[in-house]
């Protein structure tokens, strides 16, 4: 109901994010306090519950990529974490609640049930996980501590994960933090921010992505880019950097970086991706501009299906 009413408007990335927060959240979390603490601290569980999907769905919807573009990118381009970091402070106050609440109530009888069956509750994970006491929980920065502590938790397993993926070789190299990525916030063109974050989050139709596809699988070392005769792997460098077939648009637009930030074409190809990729904030736009025009010239005169024919 909120895409068909809102989507029309464009509306920017910040009011998207707080209208899920505001709206769609609660809806999402009702009664986790309880059912929740079942997942424990299990990010793989998690990723698969009909909560977080929802909201890896809705995250990669603003974003305007695909469902198969990498979760822990998503989220991370968003400042984004997994609601069971909420959900872990939820069942933490709810706790507390139960502990300090009158003898004659039923959920205090509950609770000292629980008491008396600890290999039963899991709430007792929780606890130990984050070196706390149940009299702890009673504390307001108790509290802060323990979400302070999920989210470390996630960020080294976040840092790890991306390490791991082979699909995010470049994306890697730009984002080193799970806050939202300013270029979202600072470019209005729907179209140019979408695009970008394409190519930032490796969603295109590239030679090196198209490769992957199982029905046109070619080993990565054949993923050749068929717009040079540079004979080499066509990837997001390859694409940005080095093939000739965009050597024009190339020349004008470094000129214009180079205007920004004086000493940027002495830097190498690698050095120059996060200049193109709109991870420095004066450059977001130009950035944009730069990967669309590609991307046009790029998409005119694609040719036939031969990825791979000149290994």
């Amino acid at each position: 109901m909120l895409r068909k009413s809102l989507l029309k408007y464009n509306p920017p990335i910040k009011l998207w994010l707080k209208l899920f927060d505001s709206i769609l959240k609660p809806i999402l979390l009702y009664g986790s306090e309880v059912w929740g603490t079942k997942f424990k601290n299990k990010l793989d569980t998690w990723d698969k519950s009909h909560p977080e999907l929802f909201h890896l769905e809705f995250c990669k919807n603003i974003l305007g990529v695909n469902r198969s573009c990498p979760n822990i990118a998503c989220r991370a381009e968003l400042g984004r974490y997994p609601l069971l970091l909420d959900i872990q402070k939820r069942a933490a106050k709810f706790w507390n609640h139960l502990q300090t609440s009158k003898p004659d109530r039923h959920h205090h009888t509950a609770a000292q049930l629980r008491d008396g069956h600890p290999e039963r509750d899991p709430f007792n994970y929780l606890v130990q996980k984050h070196g706390l006491s149940k009299k702890d929980l009673s504390i307001a920065s108790k509290l802060k501590q323990l979400k302070e502590s999920c989210i470390e938790n996630y960020t080294n397993c976040w840092k790890n994960q991306m390490k791991e993926s082979s699909k995010l070789n470049v994306y890697r190299t730009l984002k080193k933090d799970c806050k939202l990525a300013p270029y979202l916030i600072q470019i209005k063109n729907y179209k140019q921010r979408i695009l970008l974050t394409k190519y930032r989050l490796s969603d295109h139709s590239l030679a090196v992505e198209k490769g992957r596809h199982r029905q046109c699988w070619v080993a990565p070392e054949g993923r050749l880019c068929v717009h040079c005769n540079i004979n080499a792997v066509e990837n997001e460098p390859h694409f940005l950097t080095e093939c000739t077939k965009y050597h024009n648009i190339r020349s004008a637009y470094y000129k214009q970086f180079e205007y920004i930030h004086p000493g940027f074409i002495n830097l190498t190809n690698q050095q120059k991706l996060p200049f193109l990729l709109g991870e420095i904030e004066t450059c977001n736009i130009l950035a944009s501009e730069y990967v669309q025009s590609c991307h046009i010239l790029r998409e005119q005169a694609i040719p036939p299906i031969n990825i791979g024919l000149n290994s």
